[in-house]
């Protein structure tokens, strides 16, 4: 792995290497992906993926994010509902069992094969050299349970897991 630092000066000539780069290398990987890895470790939720109009903050995990406590805001009588009644999906983390990384928009299958959900952030943590990500799936599932995911034609193992993949260190 090489990084490359650049002054704000030469920020464009740095993009146009980069491009060539990609063209010659296309597994060749930016910064941010390097900070999408550490942000799916932890299970933070990132909009577009785990946060959405489709996909509210309850059933991403992130309901501490709300202020249920404010008198009205639209939507809190949905957020209520769903955070006193459940839903039937939830944000699950997902590891892989063998050499497995999920990537956006895979199915996720139970044992039986059928579809439960959907991965919305998946990639390979270099912390625990395996495939982790986080996944929209049935509410019935639980830490410990096992699912399935078709990761190039070959159905993989992944287990269910309590977040963060890698504690935090911060003091």
């Amino acid at each position: 792995d090489s990084e490359l630092v650049v002054e704000r000066a030469r920020f464009r000539h740095a993009r146009r290497l980069l491009r060539h780069l990609q063209a010659r290398r296309p597994h060749a990987e930016s910064h941010g992906v390097h900070v999408d890895v550490l942000r799916t470790e932890m299970g933070y939720p990132l909009h577009g993926h785990e946060l959405s109009l489709s996909i509210s903050p309850v059933e991403a995990a992130a309901s501490w994010a709300v202020g249920f406590d404010k008198q009205e805001f639209t939507g809190k009588a949905v957020l209520v509902d769903q955070k006193q009644n459940g839903t039937k999906l939830k944000l699950k983390a997902i590891l892989a069992t063998d050499r497995a990384i999920p990537r956006k928009d895979m199915q996720v299958k139970n044992q039986n094969g059928e579809v439960i959900g959907t991965v919305t952030s998946g990639t390979f943590s270099p912390a625990l050299r395996k495939g982790i990500g986080l996944a929209l799936i049935s509410s019935d599932i639980q830490k410990g349970d096992s699912v399935v995911i078709d990761v190039r034609g070959k159905d993989s193992i992944f287990e269910v897991v309590t977040l963060p993949f890698v504690p935090s260190k911060v003091r």
